[in-house]
């Protein structure tokens, strides 16, 4: 007899349920396009570096040479196509102390 009585409380129950609407959730697109600008690019055959998936290097510095990283190193390292520098920087002289 329970079971019986369970079926028409769980079909009321799922009955009063509310559906999610996606496109609720969806950002709002501009309408007026009288707003909106137009961005025409000019095709180019030059090579572009690409920051994030270039070539890359790497280098290590030490503070206890006093190494340094300078601009015309960068600008080297750009004119052989090289668009990311990895540099680490060893600071062991520095492990025991409370200052840098």
């Amino acid at each position: 007899m329970k079971p019986i009585l369970l079926l028409p409380f769980c079909l009321l129950l799922f009955a009063n349920c509310e559906k999610t609407n996606s496109e609720a959730a969806a950002p709002s697109v501009p309408t007026d396009y009288d707003q909106m600008q137009i961005k025409q690019y000019i095709e180019s055959q030059a090579n572009i570096l690409n920051p994030e998936r270039g070539f890359y290097t790497h280098l290590g510095f030490s503070a206890s040479k006093n190494e340094t990283l300078s601009a015309s190193d960068i600008q080297k390292y750009r004119e052989e196509g090289i668009s990311l520098v990895f540099s680490i920087y060893y600071l062991k002289e520095f492990r025991d102390k409370p200052y840098i």
